[in-house]
């Protein structure tokens, strides 16, 4: 019963802000965010077709006419353009329709330069908007699995669309830029209650990165003022605290908790035996939980990665089959994507696109050198968080073309924040 009121409160959020935002600015910050209730893999997982011809609907929503193409960065536009390219490999009508749609909709979502690009001169905070959007699903989703699952919300860790690793990728993006210190700190927070290594790696490079870019001129930016050593010693002193206290009032929570983080086995979503470590004695934990974790594939995955894309000499399998042709490897291989961005992209677009995805990070990045730290340090991190972190360009559950508006978010914070060429 839970899983169809989810469903059906999903289609109703997605078409209330869809229809009722068509004409409006506010809808191109919240809109992209909201489909995935609509058409989570509750719904839509047994129709491929249909979830990526969400995409080109998402990227038509952005869609600001031709002209939009005509003056976009050859970087990006040659991206977007590559993503078409496993048509031309593709087995069945079924992988035809799903790249065509893939490609449509990466190349549609260009015009969403032009609404950023309107918005930053107005002084919309684009950034706070969409953060809070993307927070609110990571806690639905947290309450929504944590209710599956049997277990409370803050120990849900992994798996999904908008959870970890995806929410943390986008994150990283917005956190330099955003202006309200409570959504700052509110994010923080649920980046740490991911409970990601990996994110927890990420926000620490951030952070480095943030100071190491800052200027005495730059504009004023919560994430930069949090850099401080005293800042720093409080926020350590409320973690430990926590911590403490957690470990007193509920020590089985506590060593769940540890359990989840060090150990958690495929997905994050390890229950059984982090339900049995949880009864152990704190000096026996992180021993046995060694031995007896499924540990991490991550090898196993990049060594299947680099094989499919040898096999179909770096053409690309198609968006979304990389979970196909991995199984096909390794039937215990049942990962979505490579949990490295570039080796996904290598898999399913080919070697071309995944070669002019990397071009697009560079040439952004030379720019923001000079035009905008915080895009610098928000690219610098995201480039190191995709090399060992699955569900940011995830198309088999679309995650690529959200995550790519965010990408363009920055894209165009730093073509605003560049002094304007004298004619």
């Amino acid at each position: 019963m839970f899983k169809y009121g989810w469903i059906g409160f999903g289609l109703v959020f997605f078409l209330i802000f869809f229809l009722g935002g068509w004409h409006t600015r506010w809808r191109w910050y919240l809109v992209p965010l909201l489909p995935w209730l609509a058409r989570s893999w509750l719904l839509l997982e047994p129709a491929r077709e249909l979830k990526f011809l969400s995409t080109t609907i998402e990227g038509l929503r952005g869609f600001d006419g031709w002209a939009r193409l005509r003056a976009t960065h050859p970087a990006i536009l040659l991206f977007a353009g590559s993503c078409f390219v496993p048509v031309f490999g593709a087995d069945t009508l079924a992988d035809v329709f799903i790249s065509l749609s893939f490609g449509l909709g990466m190349l549609l979502s260009l015009g969403y330069l032009t609404h950023y690009a309107r918005d930053l001169e107005k002084g919309v905070p684009i950034a706070d908007q969409m953060l809070i959007g993307f927070t609110v699903l990571a806690w639905l989703f947290k309450f929504g699995h944590g209710f599956f699952l049997g277990i409370s919300p803050l120990l849900v860790r992994g798996g999904g669309v908008y959870a970890s690793n995806q929410y943390i990728s986008v994150a990283m993006c917005l956190l330099p830029f955003v202006r309200s210190r409570r959504v700052l700190l509110l994010a923080i927070v649920t980046i740490l209650l991911q409970f990601s290594r990996g994110g927890f790696l990420a926000l620490g490079f951030i952070t480095a990165m943030t100071a190491m870019f800052r200027r005495p001129d730059a504009e004023p930016s919560p994430l930069a003022d949090l850099i401080s050593l005293r800042a720093v010693l409080k926020f350590a002193a409320f973690v430990a605290v926590g911590v403490i206290v957690l470990s007193v009032v509920a020590p089985d929570s506590y060593k769940f908790l540890l359990v989840r983080i060090f150990a958690g086995g495929a997905g994050g979503i390890n229950l059984e035996i982090a339900e049995q470590l949880a009864k152990l004695p704190l000096s026996q934990l992180f021993e046995l939980a060694t031995q007896s974790a499924k540990g991490d594939d991550r090898n196993l995955i990049w060594n299947a990665a680099w094989t499919i894309s040898e096999i179909n000499h770096f053409v690309g399998v198609g968006p979304g089959n990389f979970v196909i042709a991995a199984t096909a490897l390794n039937a215990e291989l049942l990962y979505s994507n490579a949990h490295n961005v570039y080796l996904t992209l290598l898999a399913e677009l080919g070697l071309a696109p995944c070669l002019l995805f990397i071009a697009m990070l560079l040439v952004y990045a030379v720019r923001a050198y000079k035009a905008s730290p915080p895009a610098l340090a928000a690219l610098i991190t995201f480039a190191m968080f995709g090399m060992y972190s699955g569900q940011i360009y995830e198309t088999s559950n679309e995650v690529s073309i959200c995550q790519f508006i965010v990408l363009l978010f920055v894209f165009a914070k730093i073509d605003a924040s560049r002094p304007a060429t004298p004619r």
